[in-house]
């Protein structure tokens, strides 16, 4: 094939190939609305004029869609049907309920959410990408070449990576969590303290917050229809009966009998009890909680070190017992003051009067006493967004528009920027 030597030949390879390096990115609607222009017939009286008006046209809004779709710091949904990509910063989004929605990212990587899913993406520039699955099912996908670290929070869990792609899945109604790796590596990081789980190409996570325990698998997780094999309990692996004895003849000479018979064995000893800190590692936060209750719930507050009663405070508050999880870490900030457990505990007495019992003034207390004892501590910033978040549910407008001040002050791209805005911060 010869060179194109008008310019209108010119533009229309350079059309060709801006078509094929963005027709998967380029919505739907606008892509049929430049074919439509390149095919169109030719009305005006000045053809040549007419034709390369159009296909110029057409070759600009495709550029223009191309590299919007790829601004600094932006994440942009690919395909949507009838729009431009959008800016996703902040933003929730919800895939339609009968396909899927995929959002790509400037720095590499892309998030692919499940029809009915629903996610906010937190950040997207080239030090990190942050995505907050609310609920429903995503695939991320990160590329061997990308050198952005990568993070998805799902309910309490959260799922860190630099290469790999994996599937997950928050379904915050039966706070069900499951996660499945299918090329690379991922740590997940789980709602209990220091409670981490690494997994490689194959292997799986699950766990129910309520019931189920976690379940790592070395294979690809089954599908529902499949049970997933638990470790038993000891309810659940009894030891083998062993066959009665038979009733023999008594020996004229028992003396000789016994000297002959087989020694008999001792039966196989039970299984040992699992405790309460295995069951909460296992996710089973409510048999943990009864056994914690069994073995005597006021001794352990009373003589576990910090760092168990936190686990303890984290076993009752997913088992949904807020008054027990209130008592672990208000004796836990009554015995170890200086530690740096008992800032945690602040920080949770915080979480619980706002998740649990809608107390957002109480809420609003914890948080402020968390940054008046660690104003540069790891949940500060949390912290500070949680408070305004209680001040303005609260009721409290003034002091909840200070604290979005203060909030983008520090924390200009922060998680809770948003309603800091909202809330009338400049």
């Amino acid at each position: 094939m010869t060179d194109p030597e008008t310019p209108l030949e010119r533009l229309g390879v350079a059309m060709a190939r801006m078509q094929d390096h963005g027709r998967a990115a380029l919505p739907k609607a606008r892509l049929a609305d430049v074919l439509a222009a390149l095919d169109a017939p030719r009305r005006s009286s000045r053809p040549f004029l007419a034709a390369f008006v159009a296909t110029a046209a057409a070759v600009c809004v495709l550029a223009l869609v191309l590299l919007r779709s790829r601004e600094d710091g932006s994440a942009v949904v690919a395909g949507e049907p009838a729009a431009d990509p959008v800016a996703m910063m902040g933003a929730y989004v919800t895939a339609p309920a009968d396909e899927e929605l995929v959002i790509e990212f400037a720095s590499g990587g892309e998030l692919r959410l499940h029809p009915g899913g629903r996610a906010r993406v937190e950040r997207a520039d080239a030090d990190e990408a942050r995505v907050a699955l609310v609920s429903g099912t995503a695939t991320v996908t990160v590329p061997v070449d990308l050198a952005t670290p990568w993070q998805v929070s799902a309910g309490p869990f959260t799922v860190s990576c630099a290469t790999s792609s994996f599937t997950i899945a928050w379904r915050p109604e039966e706070a069900s969590f499951e996660v499945q790796v299918k090329q690379g590596g991922i740590t997940v990081l789980g709602p209990m303290a220091g409670e981490t789980h690494a997994l490689e190409t194959g292997q799986s996570l699950r766990m129910d917050l309520h019931d189920t325990a976690a379940v790592p698998t070395s294979q690809p997780a089954p599908s529902p229809s499949v049970p997933t094999a638990v470790l038993p309990t000891v309810s659940e692996a009894s030891p083998p009966e062993l066959e009665p004895p038979r009733r023999t003849t008594r020996s004229a000479k028992p003396e000789a009998a016994r000297s002959i018979a087989p020694t008999p064995t001792a039966p196989p000893e039970a299984a040992a009890e699992p405790s309460w800190q295995q069951l909460a590692q296992l996710g089973r936060y409510r048999d943990a909680l009864t056994e914690a209750e069994r073995i005597g719930f006021a001794d352990l507050v009373s003589t576990l070190p910090a760092a168990d009663l936190l686990r303890l405070a984290d076993t009752a508050r997913f088992a949904r017992n807020s008054g027990r999880a209130q008592k672990a870490l208000t004796e836990l900030r009554r015995r170890f003051p200086d530690a740096p457990e008992a800032g945690t505990a602040g920080y949770m007495l915080g979480r619980i009067a706002f998740d649990l019992a809608a107390d957002y003034d109480r809420a609003a207390h914890w948080f402020s006493t968390y940054l008046d004892e660690h104003p540069e501590g790891p949940l500060a910033k949390e912290a500070l967004g949680r408070l305004m978040e209680s001040q303005e549910r609260a009721g409290r407008a003034s002091e909840a528009q200070a604290t979005a001040r203060r909030y983008l002050a520090r924390h200009p791209e922060g998680p809770h920027a948003d309603l800091a805005h909202r809330l009338g911060a400049p």
